[in-house]
């Protein structure tokens, strides 16, 4: 057994966690965001702390906007999970004050917490003491790219499912589409499974949809378009390809405000000089790649500066 500890269980030490710090922010605010209210502290008189609870209607954010500017803050310092800090922070922002975004992760590693301090409370104490770091938030032009290149990344992760559901349902009808052609989504196969779903069952009507660059002759292909029709399999090809083409992911639009959000000094960069290259021997002149065609093409490193290309993975 080992020894008992010579210090007496009943024996308390008061702990002063910011005793030898000074207030580098005296006018500081912090905000506990959720997802129906907000609960907002600011120093008050006499070494106090005066908490207020605000909803998250436009109005409420202008509202708690005001009623900071009475209180005399600058800063404020903001915990969150989601997406429900932006409206928020949009709304302080256009009013003047200076908004920091803190992780959960940054205020669990300082000691010293008691439990009935609320998270505003403590948000409020730590930032005014300076010993919050704040989240890295990018300029609002490349919040505003990120968003439409990250959406347009999900919608094309959305297409394939369907994708995979019209393959499957061509094999089960052993309809080896797959083996003729290098992409079934291509335009000699969305040629023929059109036309499959527009009740077409000739296996040679259907090679004759081939475009002129498969490898794959048309006999080959037709032999790879016999199958069994069988009608369930029919209904499932139908519908995936229903929502295949209802999904926008190479929508003109999409390009078009991606192409308008572009920063001016990425896109100065746009470049239609033909650039030399080395293959098998010759110098062969290929067309440079527009700053919007490498960020679409996965190629970010070359489309934007180092320091922020990592803010558009998905």
């Amino acid at each position: 057994m080992g020894k008992l500890s010579k210090r007496s269980s009943t024996s308390s030490s008061i702990v002063r966690p910011f005793e030898g710090l000074s207030r580098i922010q005296p006018h500081a605010a912090g905000i506990d965001i959720g997802a129906h209210e907000l609960a907002v502290c600011v120093p008050g008189n006499d070494n106090t702390q005066i908490v207020r609870m605000f909803g998250t209607y436009t109005a409420a954010l202008h509202a708690l906007a005001e009623w900071l500017s009475t209180q005399g803050i600058e800063s404020v310092a903001a915990e969150s999970t989601g997406v429900y800090w932006i409206p928020v922070f949009e709304v302080l922002e256009s009013h003047g004050f200076a908004c920091h975004l803190i992780s959960a992760a940054s205020i669990r590693r300082i000691p010293g917490r008691k439990s009935d301090v609320l998270d505003c409370q403590w948000i409020q104490t730590l930032h005014s003491y300076g010993l919050l770091a704040d989240s890295f938030r990018p300029e609002a032009e490349l919040i505003a790219l990120r968003t439409l290149v990250r959406h347009r990344a999900r919608l094309i992760e959305q297409r394939s499912p369907h994708i995979l559901r019209m393959q499957k349902a061509l094999i089960q009808m052993n309809i080896q589409l797959s083996q003729v052609l290098s992409d079934v989504t291509g335009k000699t196969g969305l040629a023929i499974i059109r036309a499959i779903v527009a009740s077409e069952r000739n296996p040679h009507t259907l090679a004759t949809l081939r475009n002129y660059r498969c490898k794959k002759s048309e006999e080959e292909i037709a032999l790879a378009l016999t199958g069994t029709w069988r009608e369930e399999h029919l209904f499932v090809l139908r519908q995936s390809l229903a929502f295949l083409t209802s999904t926008p992911s190479k929508s003109p639009s999409v390009m078009l405000k991606l192409s308008a959000l572009m920063p001016v000094s990425v896109r100065k960069k746009t470049s239609t000089r033909m650039r030399p290259c080395l293959h098998r021997g010759n110098v062969v002149p290929i067309p440079r790649m527009n700053p919007l065609s490498r960020l679409l093409s996965g190629n970010i490193c070359s489309a934007l500066p180092v320091s922020i290309w990592w803010l558009f993975r998905v």
